[in-house]
């Protein structure tokens, strides 16, 4: 029988050829060298999972199960169809009060 989770780890690094341990970037999907990977004290072998430059990566790839943490702009239309729908429940734009404390104060929040 086969231990999945003690062979995936054991693909995740390796020592090559130089002497040096390579880690698994889980990101880029390459065997980097350990140096390239932020010291993380909770993980299996004390390193981050991503490299260093996926892990300072500021825009996230473009992977289509990611999408639920893209925000998208919103239009003007869309805005505009917003505003409508919040105006026909009650709450009016043309005060000083913002829309989240009109809602706190229509339900007594």
């Amino acid at each position: 029988m086969k231990n999945s989770k003690f062979e995936d780890q054991l693909s995740r690094r390796y020592i090559g050829d130089d002497g040096h341990w390579y880690l698994f970037c889980r990101s880029c999907g390459k065997h980097r060298p350990e140096t390239e990977f932020y010291n993380k004290k909770n993980s299996p072998f004390g390193k981050d999972s991503r490299c260093k430059i996926h892990f300072n990566k500021k825009e996230k790839d473009d992977d289509p199960s990611m999408n639920y943490l893209k925000l998208n702009p919103l239009t003007e239309n869309d805005f505009k169809m917003a505003k409508e729908l919040l105006v026909m429940m009650g709450y009016r734009f043309d005060t000083d009060i913002p829309i989240h404390i009109q809602f706190n104060r229509k339900h007594k929040i």
